[in-house]
């Protein structure tokens, strides 16, 4: 399971956002990926920092995104300000994003969920996105972040 490459945060389209918790963002000009685990990120704006994470928008995700990790960077010719970054991440080239309708069994609150089904075990997949999306949840309880901290 690979939960931890993945971020329950909007990045809007055409952004890549310069670390997990930072309100900055430069313009995404390309992802590409020849390697399973290893991707190039092409953008221009704030350049990112050796060792710093990158949230880059999931094609067809309305809330999820993916982080990687940048390992070396290095400045464009063109645009200005551009610059390239080779980063690490998820040993997938595509994700199945899936979608849930998820009730918490204490408020009732009907919550639609997306998560990344990996190995087509929906299940698991599924309890791993909302833990990460910071619910209690096993087969059988589901407890939404909200309640959980009531607890």
């Amino acid at each position: 399971m690979m939960t931890e490459y993945f971020v329950y945060s909007l990045i809007p389209a055409g952004k890549v956002r310069l670390g997990v918790d930072s309100s900055e963002y430069a313009d995404l000009l390309g992802v590409s990926s020849s390697i399973p685990g290893e991707f190039q990120i092409r953008a221009k704006g704030l350049k990112p920092s050796v060792g710093s994470s990158l949230i880059l928008p999931l094609k067809g995700a309305k809330q999820l995104s993916m982080a990687v990790t940048v390992k070396q960077v290095e400045p464009l010719i063109t645009p200005l300000g551009g610059w390239s970054a080779a980063c690490s991440g998820p040993n997938h080239a595509q994700f199945d994003i899936k979608n849930a309708q998820i009730t918490c069994d204490q408020c009732h609150q009907v919550t639609d969920l997306e998560f990344v089904d990996f190995d087509g075990n929906t299940q698991e997949n599924a309890l791993a996105g909302m833990q990460a999306a910071g619910w209690q949840a096993s087969a059988e309880t589901q407890i939404c972040p909200k309640c959980k901290g009531l607890q």
